[in-house]
């Protein structure tokens, strides 16, 4: 397992641990092995809620874990969001009608005039 692996594994085991120190370590470690911080975020702390959100839907954990997973999870979000360049990728996924790409610009409402 390369190291990049064993940081996405650390903080997806810190989420479900609901371990905010434990989250923070591992962001910050993720930065200074220059992780790319939304790489961090995507495969390793949302994976993390993913995890836990299996688990609620299987009943192994209840409302009060996912709370205590999510606070876990903005520990790491507090540490790694600021390192994410103004203008990276998600920022150019949106398409020229400025709608993100695969969502419905419309607001559900229709007119009946």
């Amino acid at each position: 397992m390369g190291e990049k692996e064993e940081i996405f594994k650390k903080l997806i085991e810190a989420v479900d641990l609901g371990d905010e120190d434990l989250a923070a370590e591992w962001a910050n470690k993720a930065l200074a092995e220059g992780v790319p911080p939304y790489d961090a975020i995507i495969l390793g702390l949302a994976e993390g809620m993913k995890l836990v959100g299996d688990k609620y839907e299987r009943k192994e954990y209840f409302l009060p874990d996912m709370l205590i997973s999510a606070d876990a999870m903005y520990a790491g979000l507090n540490i790694l969001t600021p390192h994410i360049p103004k203008d990276s990728q998600s920022r150019r996924e949106r398409s020229s009608s400025g709608s993100w790409r695969g969502m419905s610009t419309t607001s559900g409402k229709t007119s009946s005039r």
